[in-house]
């Protein structure tokens, strides 16, 4: 008898099923399983990184061109090519942080930013700066429901816009990466209202086109109507949960 026939006669380490293929059929663990090792650790790292290199790029690369594509592939069911839309929204931002802090960190460009659009003082806004990617990601759920009401239903399950969404937010960290690469090569002090002003214009203008981009495949009536009324919505309610947070932050005497 093989090594590999007696090895398939052995359960499967994880679950305990007796194996018969290179594979567990039960939970899709591999039949032989080495002992834990610097070399193995090595090539645990080394796949990893290819795998987000693999579907990152891809799904980066076709959502700057062709949003509306990835977005319905991924809801109709083509997600093998695709980088989840969690996980990749998640390595947007910490890239984006990364980037942000580094660049605080080699500059010493003064803070010019105009923060009276939230009319609250500067604590308040220091707050605001403190968390404001913890905040925009948990309004993300609420901007999610307008869509979906204002223009997606019922045509498209919540969830389904939910996940279109996290691909379209990822988008916005592009942008300020890409910005703020090329506002350091210049030599341009990025904490100002133009570098803010600069990328809220794109990411508002990129994300009318791939909305209606997404929308239009899918007939929805009177869509460029309903676009607007719910960007709409989405700004108004944006500034008004903003508001909300760092009131609710300041009361609870988080700094």
């Amino acid at each position: 008898m093989t090594n590999k026939e007696t090895a398939m006669q052995q359960p499967c380490l994880n679950c305990g099923a007796v194996l018969t293929e290179n594979y567990c059929s039960r939970c899709g663990q591999k039949s032989t399983v080495k002992r834990l090792s610097w070399h193995g650790f090595a090539e645990e790292v080394l796949h990893f990184f290819t795998h987000i290199e693999k579907g990152f790029i891809k799904t980066s690369t076709q959502l700057v061109i062709n949003p509306g594509n990835v977005l319905k592939n991924y809801v109709d069911g083509k997600r093998k090519t695709y980088h989840k839309p969690i996980s990749f929204f998640l390595i947007w931002i910490a890239i984006y942080l990364v980037v942000y802090n580094l660049a605080l960190a080699i500059t010493s460009y003064p803070n010019a930013i105009n923060d009276s659009n939230f009319s609250l003082d500067a604590n308040a806004m220091a707050i605001f700066n403190k968390y404001r990617t913890v905040i925009e990601i948990l309004i993300i759920p609420v901007v999610a429901l307008i869509l979906w009401l204002l223009v997606a239903k019922p045509r498209l399950y919540y969830i389904e816009v939910l996940s279109a969404l996290l691909y379209i937010a990822s988008f916005f960290y592009i942008i300020l990466i890409v910005q703020l690469l090329c506002w350091l090569l210049l030599n341009l002090n990025f904490r100002t209202d133009l570098f803010n002003g600069i990328s809220i214009f794109a990411y508002i203008s990129w994300v009318a086109y791939a909305a209606y981009n997404f929308c239009s495949k899918y007939a929805i009536r009177f869509l460029v109507l309903r676009l607007i009324l719910a960007i709409i919505a989405i700004v108004l309610t944006y500034f008004i949960l903003v508001q909300l947070a760092i009131k609710l932050l300041v009361a609870l005497h988080v700094g």
